[in-house]
């Protein structure tokens, strides 16, 4: 059986995956923001379509590979995902008689292409996600919400069970 599960920090820790860029283009910080970007119908929503669209890598199930990639994108202003990127990624467990068999060298490669199956894997189903609900904070003086682009840290786990 294959299992591919995504978790997100508690509303509490989440303000941890959003950060402050140096680029141009302005990036609002966990104290910029009243309100977090939020997936359409919130994170039960993204945990069902992430278990129902998210593909295990076959490479990975091969070598019944387990890990974790961190991906990281911009809600932008109009809810939007853009700049999507695999910041972190993470081989947990794999079959060790298959892989071990492998020369050094080899073993190297496919710990690369583990990894870039996890990444490619992730970005694919991230690009496919619905527009979110932006992020906003609220206008002292107007009382009129004004929307920020917000980075997001998403950790996705491939588990096989």
């Amino acid at each position: 059986m294959v299992f591919v599960a995504a978790s997100l920090m508690s509303a509490e820790a989440q303000t941890d995956s959003v950060s402050v860029s140096t680029d141009q283009k302005e990036l609002a910080g966990p104290d910029d923001v009243d309100f977090l970007p939020e997936y359409p119908g919130g994170t039960k929503r993204l945990y069902k379509f992430l278990s129902k669209e998210l593909k295990y890598p076959a490479i990975a199930l091969d070598y019944k590979v387990e890990g974790k990639v961190i991906m990281v994108f911009i809600v932008e202003k109009d809810g939007s995902v853009s700049e999507v990127m695999a910041k972190d990624c993470t081989i947990n467990d794999y079959n060790r008689i298959k892989f071990e068999a492998r020369s050094e060298e080899e073993q190297k490669l496919l710990r690369e292409q583990f990894a870039l199956a996890f990444a490619k894997e992730g970005a694919r189903v991230v690009h496919a996600m619905k527009r979110w609900k932006a992020g906003y904070k609220i206008n002292e003086v107007t009382g009129k919400k004004e929307y920020q682009r917000v980075r997001i840290s998403l950790p996705i786990n491939f588990w096989l069970y």
